[in-house]
Formats: C-alpha cells, sequence, structure tokens
C-alpha cells in the first residue's frame, strides 16, 4: 500500500521547456504522494514539447471554458475512490490561487481514501472561509477504503491523515441504528469534535472486507434512501 507523502505545491508541474524555479509555488501541507504526482507530477514530453502535469492542463482548459463559452456556470469536482481524492485535490488546486475569483468551488467526493495531513486541513479551513470551496464527503459505514491510508509509514515524515469537509456517513436503518445517515464536520480547534471525528475515521470503527459496501450501486442505494432527509441539509449553512 502507498501511504507516503509529499509536499503539495500548487500550481503542478508548469514547465514546458525550461527552468522550472521560474513559477512561484505555494505550499499547502502534505499530501499522498500518490495522488499529487498522478495529478500534478511532470509527465512525459509530448508532441508540441509540453511536459505540463494533467492538473494544471485541466485547469488550463477549465479557466478557458469558464471565462469564455461556459461563463457563469458552476464549477463542481467528483469523483469515486481514487477518483474521489482526485476530485478533492483538483477542487483545491481550482480554489487555492484564486483562478476563479468570484466563484465557490463544489466538491462532492464519494468513498474517497484520505488525501492530505493536518497542515493541509488547516489550509482547507481557511479556503472554506473565505468562502473559496465547499466539500461534501460522503461514505457507507462499514466501507474500508475512507478509513485508509490512516497515516504514512514510520519516519522522519511520519504523520497522520486527515479528512476535509462536511462529512456524510451512511447506513442501513436497523434497530440498533435506526438512521439512514449521520453528520460529521472537523470543526478547526474543537477537541470534542476532533475526537469524534477521530473515532469515526478509525481504521477498526466498522471495518468490514465486504467490498459490496464500497460499490457505487451500494452508495446509490443508501443515498436514495436518505434522500428525504439529505435534500433538508445544505452545504452553505
Amino acid at each position: 500500500m502507498q501511504c507516503n507523502s509529499t509536499v503539495c505545491y500548487f500550481p503542478g508541474y508548469t514547465t514546458e521547456r525550461g527552468d522550472s524555479s521560474t513559477v512561484t509555488k505555494q505550499s499547502f501541507g502534505r499530501v499522498h504522494e500518490g495522488f499529487y504526482k498522478y495529478l500534478f507530477g511532470k509527465t512525459d514530453e509530448g508532441l508540441n514539447g509540453n511536459t505540463k502535469s494533467k492538473g494544471e492542463e485541466i485547469m488550463g482548459r477549465l479557466t478557458s471554458l469558464v471565462n469564455g463559452e461556459k461563463k457563469g456556470y458552476k464549477i463542481i469536482f467528483t469523483g469515486h475512490s481514487l477518483g474521489g481524492a482526485l476530485s478533492t485535490l483538483m477542487a483545491v488546486r481550482a480554489a487555492a490561487l484564486d483562478d476563479f475569483a468570484d466563484t465557490t468551488i463544489l466538491n462532492v467526493s464519494i468513498a474517497s481514501p484520505f488525501v492530505g495531513d493536518q497542515e493541509f486541513r488547516d489550509e482547507f479551513y481557511k479556503l472554506e472561509q473565505l468562502n473559496k470551496i465547499r466539500h461534501l464527503r460522503i461514505t457507507n459505514y462499514e466501507d474500508a477504503v475512507p478509513l485508509i491510508p490512516a497515516c504514512t509509514f514510520p519516519g522522519s515524515n511520519f504523520h497522520t491523515y486527515k479528512h476535509t469537509g462536511m462529512h456524510i456517513k451512511l447506513y442501513n436503518r436497523s434497530l440498533l441504528r435506526p438512521y439512514h445517515h449521520h453528520i460529521l464536520y472537523p470543526k478547526k480547534d474543537s477537541f470534542v469534535h476532533s475526537v469524534r471525528n477521530a473515532l469515526h475515521s478509525n481504521l477498526f470503527n466498522g471495518l468490514n472486507i465486504n467490498i459490496m459496501n464500497h460499490l457505487p450501486t451500494e452508495y446509490s442505494t443508501r443515498i436514495e434512501n436518505a434522500k428525504e432527509e439529505l435534500e433538508k441539509l445544505s452545504l452553505s449553512k
């Protein structure tokens, strides 16, 4: 399992030819190395000599669309599992450097594994406070994927991973759990919230090896069951 992290610099790799040090970068904590390198690492040189990262290529095309034929459209990043993690990284990138000054970037991640460390979460808080981003994170009870990787391997850069955004955990209603969902939010500087969220994100809480709990079909079923209750909620409150 890949658990290592790397510094999350934005923008990602952009230099097509020449000295990459000419690009000013900002740090946003540490994130999962595999996720970051996939989106923001240097790519193989194309026919036009371009080695720009996938994430920055996406940003370039998105900026052109939003400032052109799609002006006024909302910007929403979403994905399931690995796609959920990548959607969060892309959403933070879109919000981080003011590319869309008057737009609140929306991120809906489903069954996403952990993405970043506490510093990444702190930077996320700042973007939320500036109304730059809103994140809805959806998980199923007894889906193990959102509970990993809990931390990096032991070493000089050892740290735990932290989730971001409003968390809706979905359940199959039963006698023991007479509800369809539970809402959590990693409130900054709140010890009570920190303990509660840590317990809900613990690998041994609701761990189940049944892969069915991770499938999009199971998520769709639980969302549909909780639809009436979920429609009353808002990311803006």
